[in-house]
């Protein structure tokens, strides 16, 4: 079947690994869609994970999309409100990701443009409802089995407990107060090492100066001094370097306000990691009380930053979920706590069975009525 057409993000951002995967199941499916994407292709991150098959297929579904497409069929994009008033078809769809508590009235016109729209997270379809958008579907995301697995690391000499700080560094996800936690509950603590999955490749288009930017970050909210054993993980390129570095991990901390979803935090969790979050939007869908330390949030805050987020834009306007942080040192010290007495995150091992990449990419189908 190629009577349907695809506009996605084929590249290594969280949205493009999560639409990679997406392809490679149509792929499966033997299907041979009309793809567009956005921005151009770059499946680096799945090197030594897709086989070449995919490929060409890849190759070939994007050469023929200009030739073969027609406005008449359903199309779905994958991608921001913002950019997504752009589409190839007079029967779109719009899967998007959006993490605040307001939609502007440029967000509602053009989510009110399409035949129909889905988001993730019930929180983002409430959030819609809230503004007079009725037709928001939830389907949520996949567990990325193909590249997260469990699989044997070396650990540290000492064995020393690792604690993952996830999560693009930014106001919205709480960044600079979780690194202060950590910095003055476990410091210079040769029994810890703080992993910092920080980086965020928006703060520059180079990104060698975006880790600067991102250092600086971190020395400043470690008041100038950053603790020796507290690590800023570098920005890999391929997943499967991504899975060695999260099956080192023995506690995850999300301390995000606000998301569609939370994939990092929800990939480590699956790995049967410990893993302690800030409990709101997305990141309600999968976690439970079974499989995470949950915190619920302080209130709201503005989610203005001056710089992701800014007062009067036509997008992304609102309030994140604030976070406790006295509630959040509690769980993690419950969470270090179960690694000494070497309890497995069972009921976070569950995920991948849950949440599989069949049953989301038939869920994406059926939503474009294939």
């Amino acid at each position: 079947m190629s009577n349907f057409n695809l506009q996605v993000a084929i590249n290594s951002t969280s949205i493009g690994q999560t639409t990679t995967n997406f392809l490679y199941n149509v792929f499966l499916k033997k299907l041979e869609p009309n793809i567009f994407p956005i921005g151009g292709i770059d499946i680096s991150a799945f090197e030594e994970i897709l086989p070449q098959e995919f490929i060409g297929w890849l190759q070939t579904c994007t050469q023929k999309a200009m030739k073969d497409y027609k406005r008449s069929y359903p199309s779905l994009k994958i991608w921001h409100i913002n950019g997504s008033h752009e589409t190839v078809s007079d029967n779109a769809f719009l899967y998007f990701f959006h993490e605040l508590d307001q939609i502007t009235s440029t967000e509602k016109n053009i989510l009110s443009s399409y035949e129909g729209i889905a988001s993730p997270c019930k929180f983002t379809s409430n959030v819609c409802e809230e503004y007079g958008i009725t037709n928001c579907d939830t389907i949520n995301l996949q567990y990325d089995s193909t590249a997260f697995k469990p699989t044997s690391v070396k650990k540290y000499e000492n064995n020393e407990i690792v604690i993952a700080v996830v999560g693009k560094f930014e106001k919205r996800k709480h960044s600079g107060n979780i690194i202060q936690l950590l910095k003055n509950k476990f410091g210079n603590n040769s029994k810890f090492k703080i992993h910092l999955h920080t980086f965020n490749p928006f703060f520059d288009n180079d990104p060698n100066k975006a880790m600067e930017i991102n250092k600086q970050h971190i020395i400043q909210y470690c008041g100038g001094d950053v603790p020796h054993n507290f690590i800023m993980m570098p920005h890999v390129r391929k997943l499967v370097d991504l899975n060695k570095m999260y099956n080192m991990v023995d506690i995850v901390v999300d301390g995000s306000g606000g998301e569609s979803w939370s994939l990092p935090s929800f990939h480590i969790a699956g790995l049967g990691k410990q893993c302690v979050v800030n409990y709101n939007s997305g990141i309600k869908e999968w976690s439970t009380s079974e499989n995470s330390l949950q915190v619920q949030p302080n209130g709201k805050i503005s989610s203005v930053d001056g710089l992701f987020f800014r007062e009067n834009n036509p997008f992304n306007c609102g309030n994140i979920y604030d976070l406790d942080t006295e509630e959040m040192s509690k769980s993690i010290d419950l969470a270090v706590e179960n690694v000494k007495n070497c309890k497995v995150n069972e009921e976070g091992k569950r995920l991948p069975e849950k949440f599989t990449e069949e049953k989301f990419c038939d869920e994406l189908l059926s939503f474009i009525k294939l």
